[in-house]
Order: C-alpha cells, then structure tokens, then sequence
C-alpha cells in the first residue's frame, strides 16, 4: 500500500476500538442479562445482570471458557451443539430450556443466540439469558391448583357450578350434568334463569343482588329446576360470590344438592297429617266429647265398674 493507506488504517482501527468500547459499555450496563464470547466460548463482556443472574458477583470470569464456569452446561451435548452452530452463523431465537445447576438444582432459563461479525467473519456469539425458574414454578403451582380444583368439581358427589354474574354458567361438574340431564355443553350456552322454575326465578335473582351490594356473602335456599325431560327438580342451593383483587364480580359458586326425594317424603307426611286429621282426630274428639257427656249423667246410677270403664276411655281418647 501507499503511505496515504496509513492514517486510513489508523482510522479504521480507531473506529473499530471506538466500536468495542460502545459495545463493552452497552453490555455491561443492560438491565437484562448479557454475556459475549469469542469462537471458544471465553467470556470477552458480561452484563452486571448475567453475574447477578447466575451467582457470579465478585469472580473475574473474563477470559475464562463458558464450560469451565459452568461444568454443568459443557456437559449437556445439546447445548455445546448449539453454541457450535451459533459460531458457523447460526441464529436461535427465544426458547426456555430447564437444567441442572452444579448445586443439584433445577434452573429454568429463556434464552436467545446471536453469532457477533468482523466484517464477513464470526468472531463468537452474544448470549441473552432469563431465569424464569420463579415462573415456571408459579406456572406449575397454578396447574396444580387448577388441577385439585378441577378434581373437587369432577369428583363432588353434589352439583357444582361457576357462574357468571349475568347467569351464565363458566364451568359445570358432571354431578349437575346428570341431575338436570343436560350435557356440559349444554348447560355452558345456558344459563340458570332458563332452567329454573318460573315462581323460583323472581326470589332468586333478589338473593343475587343482595350478594353484589355487599348485604350478604352468602345465601341457601330451595328451588326448583327444570330437568331437560320436563319434570321439577327440587335442590338446596348455596351461593357465595368471588370478586377479584380490584373488587370487581369475578363469578358465582353455586353448590346444588338434589332433595326431590326428601320433598317428596316431606309431602307424604304432610298428606298422612292431613289424613290423621280429618279421619282420626275428628271422629276421636266427637268419642271423647261423648264418653265426656255420659261420665257427667249423675241422674243416672252406673255401676262402679263402668264408671271406671269410661274414665279408662276418655283418657285413652286425649292421649290418641
């Protein structure tokens, strides 16, 4: 080259450092974690976030292999495979991976991959990671929760529903599926105005706007459903309300028993009270009024005998 080549380098290489040192500081300053590498994996930059991520504050880790500050990462093959392939200018965009840690712990991490360039050349990658493993076992806490919550409603030997402030159901449980004999699509278009009993519905709805002013928490009630087939239903009902963190209505939980049988033995008795009444007690009150009137004759002469056979009667009869 020529001697005008010269300074040109100089500015060039001037750049380039100009360049480096942008970088550097832009590393080490984000707030996510950052870490870049050269083609065998040797830290070159680490964003205060990567030490504080991954328990290395205080450790001069520059210049060292990425394998050798995490054994335990050079010894998953597929993570050295992609490390490999980001270096012959592979990209790898967000994924999650779990592993295990040197201490035996279990570490979720989002990462991403870029290869960095000099020119047309890969000089190494630049590593984006994020422990999520808070996350992820807040995930699987809540799936357990859904889970246990799910089995109570499926399992519940008693109708259980979800629903709605407008009345529509958000979730049912095969135990309400078989009382009212509708399917659990069925009753998830609906909502419980529709099956409920006509001269039921007006009370019903006074109960959920007591619960949604805040003058009650809770109410039980009987009431009658309609079942898909057409007959009457008769339930106890128990309703409570779940509002959400701003106090807003989230929804209803409704616990729906059947007693249609125990109506129906509450109606026999009541039937066998008003038989006892009309064909026992009346003609029994008219036997003890009589036996009343002869024990009080004292014109007439009644063997001791007799006398003793009526009081015997009469209290017979108040007793019956």
């Amino acid at each position: 080259g020529s001697v005008q080549d010269i300074p040109q380098g100089r500015e060039q290489r001037e750049a380039l450092r100009s360049s480096e040192a942008r970088l550097r500081l832009l590393i080490e300053n984000t707030p996510v974690a950052v870490a870049m590498f050269d083609t065998d994996m040797r830290y070159i930059h680490t964003s205060r976030r990567w030490l504080e991520d991954h328990g290395l504050e205080g450790r001069d880790i520059i210049g060292r292999s990425h394998y050798e500050v995490f054994p335990e990462v050079g010894a998953v093959p597929r993570f050295v495979e992609i490390h490999e392939r980001a270096l012959r200018g592979d990209k790898f965009d967000l994924q999650e991976d779990c592993w295990t840690r040197a201490d035996g712990n279990k570490e979720w991490t989002q990462w991403a991959i870029l290869p960095w360039y000099e020119g047309a050349e890969v000089r190494g990658i630049v590593l984006f990671t994020e422990t999520i493993t808070a996350r992820k076992q807040a995930e699987a806490a809540l799936r357990t929760n859904e889970a246990m919550i799910r089995a109570a409603m499926d399992k519940a030997p008693i109708g259980k529903a979800l629903v709605r402030p407008d009345g529509r159901f958000l979730r049912v449980n095969p135990a309400l599926c078989r009382l009212l004999g509708y399917s659990e699509e069925e009753l998830l278009a609906a909502d419980f105005q529709r099956i409920t009993h006509a001269e039921d519905l007006v009370a019903d709805l006074a109960n959920l706007r007591a619960l949604l002013e805040g003058r009650i928490t809770n109410y039980q009630k009987e009431k009658r459903y309609l079942h898909r087939d057409g007959r009457v239903i008769w339930v106890e009902l128990s309703v409570s309300l779940v509002r959400r963190d701003d106090g807003e209505v989230d929804f209803f939980v409704s616990q729906i028993q059947d007693i249609t049988h125990r109506k129906a033995v509450e109606r026999i008795k009541d039937e066998f009270v008003s038989v006892v009444t009309q064909d026992v007690c009346v003609p029994l009150t008219v036997i003890r009024d009589s036996l009343q009137t002869i024990s009080r004759m004292h014109d007439i002469e009644m063997p001791h005998a007799v006398r003793r056979l009526l009081e015997a009667s009469g209290t017979s009869c108040e007793r019956l």
